[in-house]
């Protein structure tokens, strides 16, 4: 009986958490903010880029659900076939916004960041981004709220243009992935402790 409750206890150790199905989340607001001040809150016109000589940065908003403890995730921004890169290879980086503003959308902590190549122009396709353990944190710090994410680019040609004109396609997607606890996990484990409570005490009076 002894082992058994052991075993039931590892066992509620190992699959105590179970993986829920992936959450895609479309953005509820996205525009940019361009050097000189002007900015643009249409989200069926996202621009990221160095534009003949005017360089932009973007953001874009989520509403975040209540899920379970998110694992991993992903940003997918799209990639309009009219874009028009020479450069090949640019660095998009998103970043925790921290104020609408030129430099607030590329203030914060980078979350993850992804190259665009010259090969990317042309063709209509989501770009992903794979984020990070700092944007997984502040993902899941977020939930139930609204969440900004800014971006920039790294780029040394000065005509490349990315994310642009949606035309009615969603401007960008959250994928989330999460790890939701199994009913089933809170029985073993209570049996378990039970188990090992019980021995104990019973070791203890003799």
């Amino acid at each position: 009986m002894k082992r058994l409750a052991l075993v039931l206890f590892l066992v509620g150790i190992f699959t105590g958490a179970a993986f829920g199905s992936g959450i895609t989340v479309t953005a509820s607001g996205s525009g940019w903010v361009r050097d000189n001040g002007t900015y643009n809150n249409d989200n069926v016109s996202i621009i990221n880029n160095l534009f003949v000589n005017y360089n932009y940065h973007d953001w874009i908003s989520f509403a975040i659900p209540q899920v379970g403890v998110i694992t991993n995730a992903t940003l997918s921004i799209w990639n309009d076939g009219s874009n028009v890169s020479t450069d090949p290879e640019v660095t998009f980086t998103s970043h925790a916004a921290s104020g609408i503003d030129w430099l607030g959308l590329v203030a914060g902590s980078p979350l993850g960041a992804q190259n665009v190549s010259a090969a990317d122009t042309g063709a209509e396709h989501y770009v992903d981004i794979v984020l990070n353990a700092t944007a997984l944190n502040l993902l899941n710090a977020a939930q139930g709220n609204l969440f900004i994410f800014g971006g920039g680019v790294d780029t040394d040609e000065p005509s490349s243009e990315l994310f642009g004109y949606t035309g009615g396609t969603p401007s960008a997607q959250l994928i989330l992935n999460e790890t939701v606890p199994e009913p089933s996990t809170f029985l073993l484990l209570g049996a378990g402790l039970g188990g090992l409570a019980f021995f104990r005490r019973k070791a203890r009076k003799q």
